[in-house]
């Protein structure tokens, strides 16, 4: 019967072979050195030198496969365009569909994925064949689009990992307009805590106020956390950071990040603003 301290050698043996033959860059490193002091160090006849093999770490464990980076150049990630003579603003944006969508890539294939973000709901996901892909986003339901497009990677195996991305609007033709008109904020205490408030007022081409919409917006800075509000008969919806502690100093920052209402359409290119920001001593 072996004893325990020539048991832990053997051990150590295998495993530092099991880890050589993975082949990867951390595990040569570690195992250089570890093998290195194993060869150096009276491992027979001092047990300290055995429980400091065993105690080595190195970027949390020596048998991460941290792998060498791929010999083959990678493949820049595809192009994404709309299509059309009748879109305007920052945004593409369409009085009604089709748009035609056209992916070009130096990959062999691309990840297609057509979303309608309005409503969550993916239209299309599929692999199609390079190096240009052209699409006819039939829908001409008035919401907001998002086309993502991913590249093959160089290396075998290795997925769609260069992504790009395009968003673009249709809109109902005729529907009346909203844009954000105003954002007003405050910092609050209450106890040992403090809090910023931010009012949103969403208005019609007209400056109207919009009553029933549903504003979307995050916070940033010292508070970080999002939400949702309803614009009252003054168009106006009300949010709240978290609270920090009253000790606190530095920026609150509120960013509207949508607006639907059924029937309008969210002019955002129209925006008075769409962050602000306010300061605590």
């Amino acid at each position: 019967m072996i004893d325990a301290q020539t048991y832990m050698i053997e051990l150590l043996h295998y495993v530092l072979g099991e880890y050589h033959a993975g082949q990867n860059l951390l595990g040569d490193i570690s195992n250089g050195a570890l093998r290195t002091y194993v060869g150096e160090a009276d491992m027979g006849g001092d047990p300290v030198n055995v429980e400091t093999v065993f105690r080595h770490v190195l970027l949390g464990d020596p048998a991460l496969k941290i792998p060498v980076r791929p010999s083959a150049a990678d493949y820049p990630k595809p192009t994404c365009t709309a299509q059309s003579t009748s879109a305007t603003g920052s945004v593409p944006t369409y009085s009604s569909g089709p748009v035609t969508i056209t992916a070009a890539t130096a990959s062999p294939s691309v990840e297609w994925k057509w979303i309608n973000v309005d409503a969550d709901d993916t239209l299309n996901d599929s692999v199609q064949g390079g190096p240009t892909y052209s699409y006819e986003a039939a829908s001409s339901v008035p919401a907001l689009y998002l086309v993502r497009t991913a590249g093959e990677a160089a290396a075998p195996g290795t997925g769609y990992a260069k992504e790009n991305w395009l968003f673009y609007k249709i809109e109902a033709a005729g529907s009346p307009k909203m844009h954000v008109s105003a954002i007003s904020m405050a910092v609050k205490a209450s106890g040992s805590y403090k809090y910023a408030t931010a009012t949103v007022t969403l208005a019609s081409i007209s400056n109207a106020p919009v009553a029933g919409a549903t504003v979307s917006g995050y916070w940033t800075g010292l508070a970080v956390n999002s939400g949702s509000a309803t614009t009252d008969t003054k168009g106006q919806a009300a949010f709240r950071s978290n609270a920090v502690g009253k000790s606190a100093t530095g920026t609150f920052t509120f960013c509207v990040s949508n607006a639907v209402l059924t029937g309008w359409v969210y002019d955002s290119a129209a925006n008075t603003l769409t962050c602000k920001s306010i300061n605590t001593p």
